[in-house]
């Protein structure tokens, strides 16, 4: 009951100050009943994402806590890997770096460890990591090493160096539009603008086969070859 209570307390609290909102005051006025049933929707979607992003912070937060608990290198690789995920890759190399001495052989510490130094500016130590995951494990990832790779030899300004590990992509794994994407960079670098035109357009007709539920990759990929395409 008392939830209730706050929830339309809460939104005659919102309502009152979108009167003030000029546009939307106007017409929260003249609705009246339904102006107070569209703010209710709009106070159940907000409360909704704030419930779950902040369910989904203290899940990172417990995770983090448990892999705290015990160091080892598997943890601090593990650690390293969520920090990566969350957008820090600066504290991910720190944990990935003695993921990856302690155990050297686990793809995983490496791949995590070049897709940190790639983020924060050192391609060259990235090219270095991902050039011995395509050789240790070429499958991991689907093949995102190559891509990897590839990125990283446009970043030392090699992009001739950066067909190879796409053809090699494309061959083990088949078409893919961050491929196609590369390699328009790549071609573009090396002046070769109507090969590069070429695989700036199959970017768009391969992310227009991508499934539904990759919408979001799809949208991305399109406005990222139209843009390297156009500037």
């Amino acid at each position: 009951m008392m939830r209730l209570l706050a929830f339309f307390a809460v939104v005659w609290l919102v309502h009152a100050l979108l009167l003030f909102v000029p546009g939307i005051g106007d017409l929260l006025a003249r609705s009246w009943f339904f102006g107070y049933w569209a703010v209710g929707l709009l106070v159940l979607v907000i409360g909704g994402r704030l419930t779950g992003w902040r369910t989904a912070a203290g899940r990172v937060a417990r995770r983090r806590r448990e892999l705290e608990l015990t160091d080892t290198p598997n943890n601090r690789g593990k650690l390293g890997l969520l920090e990566l995920k969350l957008g820090h890759p600066k504290r991910a190399i720190e944990h990935l770096e003695i993921a990856f001495d302690g155990q050297p052989d686990v793809g995983d510490w490496a791949f995590g460890l070049a897709l940190a130094h790639l983020e924060t500016g050192n391609p060259q130590r990235a090219g270095e990591l991902f050039a011995r995951v395509v050789v240790d494990d070429p499958n991991l990832g689907f093949g995102q090493p190559f891509l990897g790779l590839a990125n990283a030899a446009l970043g030392v300004g090699r992009p001739q160096d950066a067909l190879e590990p796409l053809a090699e992509f494309e061959q083990r794994f088949g078409k893919a539009p961050e491929a196609s994407y590369w390699r328009g960079v790549a071609l573009k670098k090396l002046g070769r603008k109507d090969d590069a035109a070429a695989a700036f357009r199959e970017v768009g007709e391969l992310a227009s086969e991508l499934p539904g539920f990759q919408r979001g990759r799809k949208l991305r990929m399109k406005w990222r070859a139209f843009w390297a395409r156009t500037f």
